[in-house]
């Protein structure tokens, strides 16, 4: 069997049905990086996926707190999730405890 491969748009991928392209950061991702320790906010997960409302548990919000940790290991995030399905997020620094 022969392999072959070929270009493709950049546009017809993103058209093509799945998760969001690892190369494009969503706002949330892109407020919480930005976030100064010793801050607060509320962000909802609009496109983001949260089990916690399914029988499954899990986080995408939470999940990406983790992945943040890895990219800037000065702060630390805690994720509180709100009754009306939004999460509180807060940005501590590294060296204090949450």
């Amino acid at each position: 069997m022969t392999q072959q491969i070929e270009k493709m748009d950049l546009a017809d991928f993103e058209k093509l049905p799945g998760r969001r392209s690892q190369g494009r950061r969503s706002w949330q991702r892109s407020a919480l990086a930005a976030m100064e320790p010793n801050t607060a906010m509320i962000v909802s997960h609009e496109g983001i996926a949260c089990g916690r409302t399914k029988a499954r548990s899990g986080c995408g919000l939470s999940e990406m707190t983790r992945s943040l940790r890895n990219a800037d290991p000065s702060k630390l995030w805690s994720t509180r999730h709100l009754k009306d399905g939004r999460v509180a997020v807060a940005c501590f620094p590294a060296s204090e405890p949450k």
